[in-house]
Formats: C-alpha cells, sequence, structure tokens
C-alpha cells in the first residue's frame, strides 16, 4: 500500500476520472503511480504522455515492457 494516498477520485475532473475508472476494470484498481501523479495534474499528464510515446514507439518488446513494470513494482512495494 502506498505511503501517501491519492486524491478522492470522485473529486477529480472528468477526464482523470475516466482514465481510473478504465484502470480499475482492466486491473482491479487504479494505478498507484499514476494515482499519486494525480496529486499534480500537470506531472501527470508528462508521465502519461512519456509512456504513452515509449508505448507506441516499439522500442521496448511488451514482454520486456512488462518485466520492467513488475520490477519496478517490487521495488516500490507495490501490487502489480
Amino acid at each position: 500500500m502506498a505511503r501517501i494516498k491519492g486524491p478522492d477520485i470522485d473529486k477529480l475532473d472528468t477526464r482523470l476520472k475516466r482514465i481510473f475508472e478504465k484502470q480499475a476494470e482492466h486491473y482491479g484498481q487504479p494505478l498507484t503511480g499514476q494515482l499519486l501523479a494525480a496529486h499534480a495534474p500537470e506531472i501527470f499528464n508528462g508521465m502519461r504522455g512519456m509512456f504513452g510515446a515509449l508505448h507506441k514507439s516499439g522500442l521496448l518488446e511488451a514482454s520486456l515492457r512488462n518485466l520492467l513494470n513488475r520490477h519496478v513494482a517490487l521495488i516500490n512495494k507495490c501490487p502489480y
């Protein structure tokens, strides 16, 4: 569990609320790192842009990207 709580999803703007609802549908809960970044929408938008561009670029194979995500989650003691 994160040491810092994410913002109340119901109080976020419609766009962010939709993003977190989709994450909850897909993963069972909103992604912790993105939820924490939502405290500062500029940081949240930057993170989403960076990871979206990396995903679309094809520079990392999907299997390696997933392995890296799990490794970072393990280091941060976050459920993946």
